[in-house]
């Protein structure tokens, strides 16, 4: 596992990792990019590569995009469903 930053990151230079046709690379993005053109490169880059990727947006309540969606019905929907604060919740695509 290796944090970098989403302009550190091309199909290019990740080719030049020795990864087999059949490898699944999790690409762990710990929050969206307020231009959604942003967002989309990096699934085009993930696209562009000769194996499967999933994406996992990380995410926290706190978020102008959660916020904007209504984060306090979610956080209460979730405190009646017994979540904690410290349990993540994930979705991939």
């Amino acid at each position: 596992m290796r944090a970098v930053l989403a302009r550190q990151l091309s199909a290019e230079r990740t080719l030049h990792k020795h990864f087999a046709d059949s490898a699944l690379l999790d690409l762990l993005i710990a929050e969206r990019h307020p231009l959604a053109s942003e967002d989309a490169a990096l699934v085009r880059m993930a696209e562009a590569l000769p194996f499967r990727c999933r994406i996992v947006h990380d995410l926290s309540l706190e978020d102008p995009l959660l916020q904007f969606v209504g984060a306090d019905r979610i956080r209460k929907l979730l405190e009646r469903l017994g979540a904690t604060e410290e349990e993540p919740h994930r979705s991939s695509q």
